[in-house]
C-alpha cells in the first residue's frame, strides 16, 4: 500500500507535467511556424535507444533525403551502435554520444544543424 506522501508525490509530478504541456500547447508559437524545406541543409538524428531500433529506422534515411531536398544527415547513437550505420550511403557522419552532457552541446553546436530529430 503506497503511502499518502507518495500519493501526494505522484499526483503533485502529474500535475507539474500537466501544466507544462498545457503552457507549451497555449504560449510556444514554434509550433506554429511552417518548415521551410529548402532552407534545409543539415539533419542531425539522435538515436539513444536500442540496437534494433535503429535497425528499424534506417529505412526512413532515403525518404528524409527525398522530402528534405538532400541534406546531410549525421547521426547521433550511443557508443557501440556506430557499425549498424557506417556503410549506409545516407548518412554522411556518425557521431558517438558522450557520456558529458556539455561535450555533446559542444558537438552539437559547433555543426549548426538545420533540423534535428530525436
Amino acid at each position: 500500500m503506497k503511502s499518502f506522501a507518495t500519493k501526494a508525490e505522484n499526483l503533485l509530478r502529474k500535475m507539474v507535467v500537466l501544466a507544462d504541456y498545457l503552457i507549451w500547447l497555449l504560449l510556444d508559437p514554434s509550433k506554429y511556424m511552417r518548415i521551410d524545406r529548402s532552407r534545409i541543409k543539415k539533419v542531425l538524428i539522435i538515436h539513444l535507444g536500442a540496437i534494433g531500433e535503429l535497425m528499424i529506422l534506417t529505412p526512413l534515411l532515403p525518404a528524409i533525403k527525398k522530402g528534405l531536398n538532400n541534406p546531410e544527415i549525421d547521426f547521433m547513437v550511443s557508443p557501440g551502435k556506430e557499425g549498424v550505420l557506417r556503410n549506409n550511403p545516407h548518412v554522411d557522419r556518425i557521431l558517438a554520444h558522450k557520456a558529458s552532457f556539455m561535450g555533446n552541446l559542444n558537438q552539437i553546436k559547433s555543426q549548426n544543424y538545420d533540423l534535428s530529430y530525436q
